[in-house]
């Protein structure tokens, strides 16, 4: 009888656990836009805005890759606090130093938060030091 009231209690809690919805690790509601990418004396200048299409505030990570077809040139990251229901029109601009590409240059961003955060170092793991 006490086996059987200790996993009635086990399986509830666990159902209860499973029915929480994990937004944190969900990347879905969140996005980069990518306004403007310019290369100008060594640095390149990339302005965005990040789409927060859940209903609370949230701190995601920001990895950029400035790439000459697949080779790195340059690569960089921020944390930056989103405010709730963004829409991508709030620009960040920033600047990222590094060698002029052979041909014509392109940047990758890839969004990482909360439990993903710590996916940034191998995304970026190709880049030069």
């Amino acid at each position: 009888m006490r086996a059987s009231f200790v996993l009635g209690i086990g399986l509830i809690l666990e159902a209860l656990t499973l029915a929480t919805p994990v937004h944190a690790a969900n990347p879905g509601n969140l996005s980069v836009v990518l306004t403007e990418f310019t290369y100008d004396k060594g640095k390149y200048r990339i302005k965005f805005g990040v789409i927060n299409k859940n209903t609370y505030d949230r701190r995601p990570t920001i990895a950029f890759k400035v790439l000459d077809g697949s080779r790195p040139l340059s690569c960089t990251r921020l944390t930056l606090n989103v405010p709730a229901g963004s829409d991508g029109s709030a620009l960040q601009e920033i600047t990222v130093d590094g060698p002029a590409a052979n041909g014509e240059a392109k940047v990758e961003a890839m969004i990482f938060d909360g439990r993903n955060r710590d996916r940034a170092g191998p995304w970026l793991s190709d880049c030069p030091r």
